[in-house]
């Protein structure tokens, strides 16, 4: 079997069959579909049920909620593929998106990755995004001159551009070879740090640059848009586990990533009070706290700013100079 597809399921009733019928209608074949319903309170559970019992190539599992990567792992248990794609279960693809996948995996690389596009209204059009990476293979030294750069952080303060664990083929291999899955104790950004062990880990590499073959749906109503008070505390985590790994690198010097790291998951915990109902002089004071902690002071140290928008460098520059009460003004106008 080629490819093992892991959907993770939580209350997904009003999309799942649309996700469904998108793999269902794949032009190849040769996989399996993993469904790890994560304690639904809809309907979704039945409807996993339904699908299992009408395909003997789909396989049902209910398990209490534990979030996106405790079902990702869960799922990865059962997997019997060559690969293993993740999906999930409210968005879609096109319908030839494994078969391209395939074509660009043979000779067995360990990560073959697409694009992704994103609907902009309901009329049927799209944003199609691209990752700032040539196209094409990749051996070993081509991943530590293009990927390392990024691996944790890119120049201009995004993420790894393999963040996202959909729109792939992993080999099951690399994944089990070096106990690699998602850390259920991250409840934001776990993403980051599964993709960037991968990133590590990997000898091979395919990215197709041209192809927009995975449509992701943006839910507004999302852990990462809505506010949470323990939103930093995450953050401190992960960075934490980040460093951990890769402050003492012997094939890349990652000090400066791991400082944009901290400054941006900064940043990013001090807009998500954005989406609070406190008032400006209380988000101010927690806003205060979060750009004080020595961990941030200390990444502003002798810290060259990035090339960014004139906003972005004007809200970094606030950040850096805990400017607190301007940037709750700022988020609350």
């Amino acid at each position: 079997m080629k490819i093992s597809v892991i959907i993770p399921v939580y209350n997904a009733e009003k999309f799942l069959h649309k996700c469904l019928s998108t793999v269902l209608n794949q032009t190849f074949k040769d996989y399996e579909i993993i469904l790890v319903n994560d304690g639904s309170k809809d309907n979704s559970g039945a409807i996993c049920d339904e699908y299992a019992a009408k395909y003997d190539f789909i396989r049902a599992f209910h398990k209490e909620n534990g979030g996106a990567s405790s079902a990702r792992n869960y799922g990865m248990q059962f997997a019997q593929g060559e690969y293993i794609n993740f999906v999930d279960a409210d968005d879609w693809m096109e319908l030839d998106m494994y078969e391209k996948l395939v074509k660009a995996s043979e000779g067995g690389v360990d990560l073959v990755m697409c694009n992704c596009k994103r609907p902009s209204d309901d009329k049927g059009n799209f944003n199609n995004i691209c990752y700032n990476l040539p196209s094409g293979y990749y051996d070993r030294a081509r991943i530590l001159e293009h990927v390392y750069p990024c691996l944790v952080m890119q120049e201009h303060m995004d993420f790894n551009p393999l963040i996202a664990p959909w729109g792939k083929l992993y080999k099951r291999a690399l994944l089990v070879d070096n106990k690699i899955t998602f850390d259920e104790a991250l409840r934001f950004c776990e993403d980051e740090l599964f993709s960037a062990i991968v990133s590590e880990k990997m000898q091979s590499f395919y990215y197709l640059k041209d192809e927009y073959l995975y449509i992701y749906y943006y839910n507004p109503n999302s852990s990462v848009t809505s506010f949470n008070a323990k939103k930093w505390e995450v953050y401190i985590d992960l960075y934490e586990k980040m460093r951990d790994r890769y402050a003492d690198n012997k094939d890349y010097d990652f000090t400066r990533q791991l400082d944009i790291l901290i400054i941006y998951l900064a940043m990013n915990a001090a807009t998500n009070y954005k989406a609070s109902k406190l008032g400006v002089f209380r988000v101010a004071a927690e806003i205060r706290k979060i750009f004080s902690h020595h961990y941030v002071r200390r990444a502003f140290e002798n810290f060259k700013y990035p090339q960014l928008p004139k906003r972005q460098t004007t809200v970094l520059k606030f950040a850096h100079k805990n400017r607190a009460l301007l940037y709750a003004l700022l988020l609350k106008r």
